[in-house]
């Protein structure tokens, strides 16, 4: 992995002969251009070129991936208690044909959506990186380029909950169209991890369950993201339904194990019947 932006590598990439720079991946032969290829390279999010430089275009040619790093970190705006990396986006800055991650979540910021548009042909990570549309928030609101607009739906710290027919699957919405699950589904093994709303989703409906006395959302988010990678499922003690009510409430529960304890596989129906409610049903076409 090559990193592009420290002031000291600045001279030996930038200033080298264009041979030099193509045995590792970049051509420097185009005027305000460069050419990156086979490759994953490290781009300083706070790069002087990124602020003084004209015109900018970070191209990529064959399997290329550009990890964003050392942004400044501020306060997110999407998940106002959460602070984040931040990388500012110059109107003349263009990322084509790359794919763009970030080495922690990350927030890039646009003047208006037209700039976004200018990076169609880039591929973004959305599980660490989230795009903003700035002159949208002037407006009052903050409109995010995520694959689905959940606005009025969900919100960071909501307990989601999806029907799989026979049984429901649980997930924490941490923002930036991606939630916290026991990865376990029916039984199978799995691990605390974070998965894209549509993954999660998939062609079924869901919901919000609701709680009396939950924590705050903050703190429900923070909850959810400290036991990531744990490997304990266990499908009558530490499911994905018992993960979620306790990030919400602090306490390990499962509607769907706790009635079928009494009935078996009738009860573990009508524990899925609880869980359902009275609440607005969502599929992805509705977002």
């Amino acid at each position: 992995m090559h990193y592009i932006g420290c002031q000291k590598k600045l001279e030996r990439i930038f200033h080298c002969t264009e041979e030099e720079a193509k045995k590792i991946g970049i051509d420097l032969s185009l005027d305000n251009e460069f050419l990156f290829s086979k490759g994953c390279f490290q781009l300083d999010c706070s790069w002087p070129l990124f602020q003084t430089f004209g015109e900018i275009c970070l191209k990529g040619k064959e399997d290329t991936t550009l990890v964003l790093q050392n942004g400044k970190r501020m306060r997110s705006l999407f998940t106002p208690f959460q602070e984040v990396q931040i990388f500012d986006v110059n109107a003349d800055v263009i990322f084509q044909n790359v794919v763009l991650t970030a080495n922690e979540l990350t927030e890039i910021r646009f003047f208006n959506r037209e700039e976004a548009l200018r990076w169609a042909t880039t591929v973004v990570d959305r599980t660490q990186i989230q795009m903003i549309i700035m002159d949208e928030l002037e407006k009052g609101y903050v409109e995010s380029i995520d694959r689905y607009n959940v606005k009025g739906i969900l919100e960071p710290g909501d307990h989601v909950v999806v029907d799989r027919i026979l049984y429901t699957h649980h997930g924490i919405y941490i923002g930036h169209n991606m939630l916290i699950h026991y990865s376990g589904e029916g039984g199978t093994i799995g691990e605390v991890a974070e998965i894209p709303l549509d993954e999660f989703v998939k062609n079924d409906e869901f919901w919000v369950y609701k709680h009396e006395n939950p924590f705050p959302r903050e703190k429900i988010v923070q909850r959810a993201k400290s036991r990531l990678h744990e490997n304990l499922y266990n499908m009558t003690f530490n499911n994905c339904e018992h993960f979620c009510h306790w990030c919400v409430t602090g306490y390990s529960w499962s509607n769907q194990i706790y009635v079928g304890s009494f009935l078996g596989p009738a009860g573990v129906i009508i524990g899925k019947v609880v869980n359902e409610g009275d609440y607005p049903r969502y599929t992805l076409s509705d977002l």
